[in-house]
């Protein structure tokens, strides 16, 4: 078993697209490295419609918005009305450039007419 982590899993996809095709390798991914990122970048290491075979629905994955517990918003429209004022000052985090939690928060940004800034997760470094 290897975790291969980076650029919201397509080094990890790319890596498996390469592998033999010996039946022994496989991956547990998230739809963005297989459809998303078809959409989000000019080239991909691996082309998902060619050098993998879909096996069956692993799980799903909702998305939740939760703030600091102190947050004075405690509905979703005084979240909006705080975000409006307060733009400028707040970030949110998420898992890596075209990774669900980004594109959940652009479309928040979208949808409420804001640009709060990402701050993409610095993973550990592993030795």
């Amino acid at each position: 078993m290897e975790n291969v982590g980076g650029a919201g899993g397509t080094i990890g996809v790319a890596k498996v697209g390469r592998a033999a095709r010996d039946g022994y390798t496989l991956s547990f991914t998230h739809m963005g490295t297989l459809a998303v990122n078809i959409a989000l970048y000019k080239s991909l290491p691996y082309d998902s419609q060619k050098d993998l075979e879909p096996v069956g629905l692993g799980g799903t994955n909702p998305m939740v918005l939760v703030t600091k517990k102190d947050l004075p918003a405690k509905t979703f429209p005084e979240f909006q009305a705080y975000v409006k004022a307060n733009e400028k000052k707040i970030q949110y985090g998420m898992a890596g450039i075209g990774a669900a939690s980004h594109l959940g928060g652009l479309m928040l940004n979208s949808m409420m007419k804001v640009d709060v800034l990402e701050i993409p997760y610095k993973a550990p470094v592993r030795r």
